[in-house]
């Protein structure tokens, strides 16, 4: 979790097997280096390539990631519930 300057959460990390399962910051925080130090820590936590997936409707995500590093893996035509939304594997070198 990331605790803002008056101690309310402004964001929070899911990660689970050298994977971003979620990473989210308050609207009002976002672009202040937030979710940057969350990708760090979840860097810190892997012991390998740090992997994510990505909605590819979600251009400001995927732009994010390609800004700390992370290139295009790979494609699905679904999401892990298999309904028709393309995901965009990406992957981070330690």
């Amino acid at each position: 979790m990331l605790v803002g300057a008056h101690d309310e959460a402004v964001g929070f990390l899911g990660y689970a097997n050298d994977t971003i399962e979620g990473l989210f910051i308050d609207p009002d925080y976002v672009r202040r280096g937030g979710g940057s130090t969350l990708v760090a820590l979840a860097q810190q936590l892997s012991g390998a390539a740090l992997r994510v997936d990505v909605n590819e409707a979600n251009e400001d995500a995927r732009r994010f990631y390609e800004v700390q590093g992370f290139v295009v893996a790979g494609r699905s035509p679904a999401d892990a519930a298999g309904r028709p939304f393309p995901i965009v594997h990406m992957t981070r070198e330690r």
